[in-house]
Order: structure tokens, then C-alpha cells, then sequence
């Protein structure tokens, strides 16, 4: 379900879906219903750290987002957010991030809110054994713009799993995990293994990399800056 935040004076809205926050254009109405406690009131602003409404007797009231609220749209009374936590980093749809794991310094994302898993560009993949577990060693070209620069990777197995793609192609694909040092974060998630020569952007960053920790604006990109910002913390978010 989607559920559309008003702004009082601007055409933006904010859309919640499955956890996933995402930021974006719309022309919508104004002063929809929030409920806060025993405090109701029509919106006048939404920013990142609170909501002001104005109750019906006329005050005007300031909500940190930490408050649990239930959200009336006009248009659908029914339709509620019971909490909404909007204060979590935000991404454009394509960014630099580094993956450690496989010696990766920089790389360039397409952050796809579409995708359930990442996935990452394989150009070759051999499957090994070492230790007596299944490994994968693959090549990765990481500068979308050259095949001369290729990185050889390697990995643990984690799974084999059939992904359909955008197109309705299925295709039997390596799973691995991996970590993605993002946005001052190292995040552990699953990854497909997948020949992207034909596409623009080396790695796709799924919902499974996104989810309960960023909001993504589509209209913009590279809001994290030209290079990959470092970890701010070793410990890795599962």
C-alpha cells in the first residue's frame, strides 16, 4: 500500500511502501489529517526532523517524526501510516559505493526500488572448491565505460536461485553475500551474480540492501557526493 504525505505549500510527496521510503513529484492537495495522541490537526509542513499542523481550534502544533501518528488522507480516511520514521539518509537513483569484500573501491549504483536483490555484473564465473565448500571466482569490469579494467573476485556460495528479470527473462543465478560500504555504513546483503556487459550500471541495488535504511529521490543522483564516502563504524548491518 502507498500512502501519499502532502506538503502544505509544495508539490512533493513522500510514498511508503514495504518499509521503503521514497521521495518524489506529485501534484497533490493540501491539509490532510494527522493524528498524534489526542492531538489532530491538518498539515502545514513536513521536513525531516517534525511535522507542524494546525489543530481545529486553531493552534499550531510542532510533532518530532519520532511520534507514532496515524495519517487521514482526505481523499481516503481509511488509509493510515502508524508510524513514520522519516529521518533516514537519502539516495539519488544512482551513487558511488565500494565493495570491500571483493577489493572494490568504487563502483557506481543504480539504486532500483523496483529490484527485490541486487545484483552485480559477472562477465565470466567458475565455480571452485575450497575447504571442501562451493566457491565462485568471477570477473567484474567496475568502470561501466571500459572492459580493458577487470577485477577477478571471489566468493562464497550461498545459493543458486532462478531471477526474473525486468524484461521476463528467467535466469539461474550464483547468490553470494557481500558487504557495500554506503553512506558512512558497511551493509551485509545478498547479491546475484549476473552478465551486465549490455547494461548501463555494473551493480543494481536492490530492496534487500535498502530496505528500514534509506529514502531514494529518483529525481536526483549522486547525493552522497562524487566518490565513496568511508565507513563510519566496522560493524556491518545485516
Amino acid at each position: 500500500m502507498a500512502t501519499k504525505i502532502n506538503l502544505a505549500n509544495e508539490v512533493t510527496a513522500i510514498i511508503i511502501t514495504n518499509e521503503l521510503f521514497v521521495v518524489d513529484d506529485y501534484s497533490v492537495p493540501v491539509s490532510d489529517v494527522v493524528r498524534a495522541s489526542t492531538i489532530t490537526g491538518e498539515t502545514l509542513v513536513i521536513d525531516w526532523q517534525s511535522i507542524k499542523l494546525r489543530t481545529f481550534n486553531n493552534l499550531l502544533i510542532q510533532i518530532p517524526n519520532e511520534t507514532p501518528i496515524n495519517f487521514e488522507p482526505k481523499k481516503s480516511a481509511s488509509a493510515r501510516v502508524d508510524k513514520m520514521p522519516i529521518n533516514k539518509t537519502i539516495l539519488g537513483w544512482r551513487e558511488w559505493l565500494a565493495l570491500p569484500d571483493l577489493n572494490i573501491d568504487k563502483i557506481i549504483a543504480k539504486v532500483d526500488t523496483g529490484a527485490k536483490t541486487c545484483a552485480l555484473h559477472a562477465f565470466y564465473i567458475e565455480e571452485f572448491e575450497r575447504d571442501n565448500r562451493a566457491w565462485v571466482r568471477f570477473g567484474l569490469h567496475p568502470n561501466r565505460d571500459s572492459r580493458l579494467q577487470h577485477v577477478d573476485c571471489e566468493a562464497l556460495i550461498k545459493d543458486r536461485r532462478d531471477v526474473t528479470d525486468s524484461g521476463g527473462h528467467s535466469e539461474n543465478r550464483y547468490v553470494i553475500d557481500t558487504t557495500f560500504a554506503l553512506a558512512g555504513k558497511q551493509i551485509l546483503a545478498e547479491v546475484t551474480l549476473t552478465n551486465r556487459d549490455n547494461m548501463r550500471y555494473r551493480l543494481l541495488l536492490g530492496r534487500n540492501a535498502l530496505r528500514k535504511r534509506f529514502l531514494v529521490d529518483p529525481g536526483r543522483s549522486y547525493l552522497l557526493g562524487k566518490e565513496p564516502q568511508p565507513a563510519l563504524t566496522s560493524n556491518i548491518l545485516m
